[in-house]
């Protein structure tokens, strides 16, 4: 579980360490604050044993070297830590800039010690920074059926695959699908049933069509709804709570903008869900960035993170329980309250 995140010069972080990450945390703050910055910093790092720093910082990530340091920088660093599986751990990823062009470096250390990731003895570690999920979902992409040939299919960072983890989960983990479906009636009550059906997904390489799934809800109102005829919160709620479900325990979980589509009160329940996945999964770590009090709400103050620019335009990070005068405030207001108050510059 990460417990320490640093960015400096990178994107639009000067130097910001975000400390005592905990199971279940959220970013908030105005847009363009960095907020989605620190969680796709969190997912760089927590990938590196999978991945080399050149292919998660390539041109098509989006995140080549040039794009994402500072402006008028020699360079960036990112830096995490945290512990697992009774070890600690510490990632890092330095990207510096010598006359022949940018150079990467990332090291490692395992209960203090500097390991190469390919090591034999760094396989605990490499285990732990290979489980890392982004997601950032788009409708449109949780709505299509979807074909997969992997034995164990995955959600891509725009949802496209949901209906292949759905019909996974019913086959191998029906214990798993079943909880899956209970947190997401306590979240949307109208939902009665959520499973996948056998469908034809176009195969843009020929004329064939492949054999995939596409969900099924079966409501208050209906069975057999297919996803094309679900909101965009009922949609967004089941992939969040599928990934949530199926990644069980030592994993980590990004996701960006939580309440899209999402009634308050859904968000509120969403998150009680989470909390839950979290309690159960020991190993589970949830971040999300978000803008909803209500969200906020359901949160501890000291699982807040405010983000914020100074009146040099620096971003700056702090806890919501370290504003100023905040344990008097939240004596009468709710961690939502405390948090637009402090936003409108209402606290003193």
């Amino acid at each position: 579980m990460m417990e320490t995140l640093r960015l400096k010069n990178y994107k639009s972080h000067t130097n910001t360490e975000i400390q005592g990450l905990g199971p279940l945390c959220a970013f908030v703050g105005p847009n363009g604050v960095g907020k989605s910055s620190a969680l796709d910093a969190a997912y760089v790092l927590h990938r590196l044993g999978a991945e080399a720093p050149r292919d998660l910082l390539a041109e098509p990530t989006g995140r080549a070297p040039d794009n994402v340091a500072r402006k008028g920088s020699d360079g960036f660093v990112l830096d995490a830590s945290g512990r697992f599986d009774g070890h600690r751990y510490r990632a890092k990823i330095v990207g510096a800039l010598p006359l022949t062009g940018w150079k990467l470096t990332n090291s490692s250390e395992q209960d203090g010690r500097t390991l190469a990731l390919d090591s034999p003895e760094a396989a605990p570690l490499r285990a732990a920074l290979t489980i890392a999920h982004f997601f950032r979902f788009e409708p449109s992409q949780l709505r299509r059926a979807s074909y997969s040939e992997a034995l164990a299919p995955s959600l891509e960072t725009n949802g496209l695959g949901l209906a292949s983890v759905v019909a996974y989960l019913m086959c191998t983990a029906p214990e798993g699908h079943r909880e899956l479906v209970h947190h997401m009636q306590n979240v949307i009550p109208s939902v009665r049933g959520v499973r996948a059906r056998p469908a034809y997904v176009p195969n843009p390489a020929s004329k064939v069509s492949w054999t995939g799934h596409e969900i099924l809800f079966d409501t208050v109102d209906g069975e057999g709804i297919p996803a094309t005829g679900a909101s965009e919160g009922t949609l967004t709620v089941l992939a969040i709570l599928t990934v949530a479900t199926v990644a069980g325990g030592d994993a980590l979980i990004l996701l960006d903008d939580v309440e899209t589509g999402l009634h308050p009160k859904a968000q509120r329940d969403l998150i009680a869900a989470l909390r839950k996945l979290t309690e159960d999964n020991p190993g589970l770590q949830i971040l999300m960035s978000t803008h909803s009090p209500y969200i906020v709400d359901e949160l501890k103050p000291e699982e807040v993170w405010v983000f914020d620019r100074d009146e040099h335009k620096k971003v700056g990070v702090r806890r919501l329980s370290e504003l100023p005068n905040a344990d008097e405030a939240l004596k009468v207001l709710t961690t939502g309250e405390l948090w637009s108050m402090a936003t409108e510059g209402k606290l003193p």
